[in-house]
This record gives C-alpha cells, sequence and structure tokens, in this order.
C-alpha cells in the first residue's frame, strides 16, 4: 500500500466527507486557480418528440451531492490540477523566456525540437518548485479553514523522495 494509495484514500475520505453533508470541495492548485468539484445526483425527463422519446438527465443544484461520485472522481480530478498547474508554470516561464510556439495538451509538452532543451530544463525547475511546497497540507488548511465544522483526516505523511532529484532527472519528461 504505497505512499499514491494513501493520499488517493486521504483525498476520497475528505470529500465523502463534504459530500455526506451535501457540500462541495475545492481547493487551490500552486498557481492560484480554485478547483471546485460538485456532482450532484441527476434527474431524469423524458421528452416526447416526432422521432421517439429522449431521456435528458440533469445536474440539480437542489438535488443532494453524489456521494460516490464525489468520493471517487476527487484524487483524479486534484492529480489533474497538479499537471494543470506544473503546465501554467512551465509555459510562463517560456515565455517570460521569449518563446512563443507551444503545442500543449493536458500533460503532453510540445514545441519546435530547437527548443526541446530549454523545455525540458524548464519543466524540471517548474516540477520541483511545485513539489517543493506542501501541497496536501495547504489543502488541508484550506479545508479546515472553509468546513471548521466538519473533522476531516489527518493529512499523510510524505515519502522519503528527494524531490530536488527532479532537477538532474534526463528523462523526468518525455
Amino acid at each position: 500500500n504505497g505512499k499514491a494509495v494513501e493520499i488517493m484514500e486521504y483525498l476520497q475520505e475528505c470529500a465523502n466527507r463534504l459530500a455526506e453533508k451535501n457540500r462541495k470541495i475545492s481547493w487551490y492548485t500552486p498557481m492560484g486557480l480554485k478547483i471546485t468539484q460538485a456532482y450532484y445526483n441527476m434527474t431524469k425527463r423524458q421528452v416526447s418528440t416526432v422521432l421517439g422519446t429522449v431521456t435528458l438527465w440533469q445536474p440539480d443544484a437542489d438535488v443532494t451531492m453524489d456521494v460516490s461520485k464525489n468520493t471517487l472522481a476527487v484524487a483524479p480530478n486534484f492529480i489533474h490540477s497538479i499537471d494543470a498547474a506544473m503546465l501554467q508554470s512551465t509555459v510562463a516561464r517560456m515565455v517570460r523566456d521569449g518563446h512563443t510556439d507551444f503545442a500543449m495538451i493536458h500533460d503532453s509538452y510540445g514545441m519546435h525540437a530547437a527548443n526541446m532543451e530549454s523545455l525540458g530544463e524548464t519543466l524540471r525547475e517548474a516540477a520541483y518548485e511545485i513539489f517543493s511546497q506542501d501541497v496536501l497540507g495547504e489543502f488541508a488548511e484550506y479545508l479546515n479553514e472553509k468546513h471548521s465544522d466538519i473533522t476531516f483526516p489527518s493529512v499523510p505523511t510524505y515519502g522519503d523522495l528527494d524531490v530536488s532529484e527532479i532537477r538532474k532527472a534526463i528523462y523526468f519528461f518525455s
């Protein structure tokens, strides 16, 4: 049972406790973007048309939260938000250094071949900066401030990875 599973279970338990009280879960990425996750139970509505009956599923804020979906979705959404912060940071640094042409999709980074070495160095620096922060601690602090009436689980302890090794990793990202 590795650290990734421990962190996933921690995030899921936080989301579960909020969803059970019909509350959304929110956090801020290392770049300052607020993320809000809210999956509601859906209401079903059937509409008759000349071509037949169509079933529409519609989320409704007046309906309760979908506890299961909120619980299961939080870990991948949290990771995606960290990936997005790393992409934001990387592009901002590259633009600062005069680069203007990018081909980015989610966590796939591309530039002209002549700029790949610079992209790799910049990406490693952005990752180092993000993962040197106490991302989970900041997540927990925000939840505790916003939902002081809920007791959340303790933040998992960090492992023994030396984050500075990212800077030396030739094949950190490809």
